[in-house]
């Protein structure tokens, strides 16, 4: 069977759908299964509300739970909460981006990542990996195990089971190989902008080369404290901030480069606010793109920043990069 791919979004209370307009949490999950009835749809999560998290949230008269295993239908809290972080299981890619390419059109939505599910049972990377042109992936505990005689070599240590990018991915690599390139030109790496940062790979890497700065922006919650610890494994945790949303950054300096290691459906989504971002001079790379799609997403691109991207290609991935 092949390995499920997951799609993080957020909803609000109300869920405007295409033909019966608002809804709430509940009918937004029953559509979900009537659009993706013919098995795209594997499972979705809808997260957990605590008690100490429902009583902070005013959603209970305490924090002390006794009869955890007879709640009453009040105590749905999930529900109650309105709002909520979902993950939605797709038998594969080609759903998961149809789903993607859907959800970004449906107010009360923000579309994060759209990942492949690692396989079950499968081990953390446990050996360093090397990404030619930028220099070493490392797990924890195996910084000792590099031959450091190639001068000028980078490295950052990640835990590879926390998180989207652990570096195997082609994506991933182009993303560091476009970085390393940056740096290498002398290009400004103050203030740095990381966009669906699942591991935080590609910010803290910024933050290695020298970089001011990094804002890692993910969706999902659940890695923030990942996305912390890999920092702070690389020394940088001061210099790698964590936001849930791109809509809710609040106001400050451009950004001398902002990376994007997402779908296309979601990097067209973003268009306008990324480049509203991006500084004079300034450069941007986004990557996740099958060949196929990398010509629209390029064109969207382009329309607002009124230049043409270079692109780097791996064995049928694309990598888009613009010098402002």
């Amino acid at each position: 069977m092949p390995t499920p791919w997951l799609v993080t979004v957020a909803i609000s209370s109300a869920v405007d759908l295409p033909a019966t307009g608002p809804t709430d949490r509940d009918g937004f999950i029953e559509w979900l299964w009537t659009e993706f009835a013919d098995g795209e749809l594997l499972a979705l999560d809808e997260g957990s509300v605590d008690a100490e998290a429902a009583w902070a949230a005013g959603l209970a008269d305490s924090a002390l739970v006794i009869d955890t295993a007879a709640a009453p239908v009040e105590r749905d809290w999930v529900a109650a909460a309105g709002g909520a972080e979902m993950i939605l299981v797709f038998a594969g890619e080609q759903a998961a981006e149809r789903a993607a390419a859907l959800l970004t059109t449906l107010t009360g939505v923000r579309l994060g990542a759209v990942r492949q599910a690692p396989p079950s049972g499968q081990a953390p990377v446990q050996e360093p990996v090397a990404v030619p042109g930028f220099g070493w992936i490392v797990p924890p505990g195996c910084e000792a195990d590099l031959d450091d005689t190639a001068a000028g070599t980078a490295r950052v240590v990640l835990d590879a089971g926390i998180g989207f990018g652990t570096g195997l991915h082609l994506t991933t690599r182009l993303c560091l190989r476009a970085l390393a390139a940056h740096a290498a030109a002398g290009r400004p790496l103050g203030h740095v902008l990381d966009v669906g940062a699942g591991s935080g790979i590609l910010g803290i890497a910024a933050a290695c080369a020298g970089a001011a700065d990094v804002v890692a922006v993910e969706i999902d919650s659940r890695v923030h404290g990942a996305i912390a610890a890999n920092a702070a494994h690389n020394g940088v945790a001061d210099r790698v901030r964590v936001e849930r949303d791109l809509a809710d950054l609040p106001a400050g300096p451009p950004f001398d480069l902002v990376m994007a290691n997402i779908v296309a459906a979601v990097l067209v989504g973003i268009a306008d606010r990324v480049c509203a971002r991006l500084a004079r001079p300034g450069s941007l790379v986004l990557s996740g793109l099958p060949d196929e799609e990398a010509a629209p997403v390029a064109a969207e691109y382009r329309r607002r920043l009124g230049i043409d991207p270079r692109a780097m290609t791996d064995a049928g991935w694309t990598c888009l990069i613009f010098h402002r």
